[in-house]
């Protein structure tokens, strides 16, 4: 009995908070959700973007990181995210941050991408990407 009250506990308190502005599939280029459509889940490969979703992680023409470990602020606006990211001769561990930009986008921030744009000397928002939710797509069609 202790034990599904717990778990019932973790559901509610985990369930809603990774859902609602982080829900659905998002796009690092507006215009992808428009070649998803039309082209499916070739897209990624055909056109220069990524593609994020909670449940498969973050995926482009040979990049993928896949999300292993969800944790959500108190009150849900942001996630924080452990991830194993991979090219074809480099895998590494990051550290990944969502955050509501607005009703239909997020800001995805990597800390990995955020030191490799430090050492380049890049200023303003290294390590940030705004991303656009694709209406009516939870994930990339397969």
């Amino acid at each position: 009995m202790r034990s599904l009250m717990a778990l019932s506990l973790f559901a509610a308190l985990t369930g809603p908070a990774l859902a609602g502005p982080f829900d659905g599939l998002f796009v690092s280029r507006p215009e992808a959700c428009q070649w998803i459509a039309f082209e499916g889940g070739s897209a990624p490969f055909q056109h220069d973007f990524f593609v994020l979703s909670l449940a498969d992680g973050i995926e482009a023409n040979q990049f993928h990181c896949t999300f292993l470990d969800t944790k959500a602020v108190k009150d849900g606006s942001a996630l924080v995210i452990t991830a194993f990211c991979e090219y074809p001769d480099e895998s590494f561990p990051d550290l990944i941050s969502l955050s509501e930009f607005d009703e239909n986008s997020i800001t995805v921030t990597s800390l990995y991408r955020m030191q490799e744009d430090a050492a380049r000397g890049v200023n303003g928002m290294g390590g940030s990407q705004t991303y656009t939710r694709c209406p009516d797509l939870k994930e990339l069609p397969r």
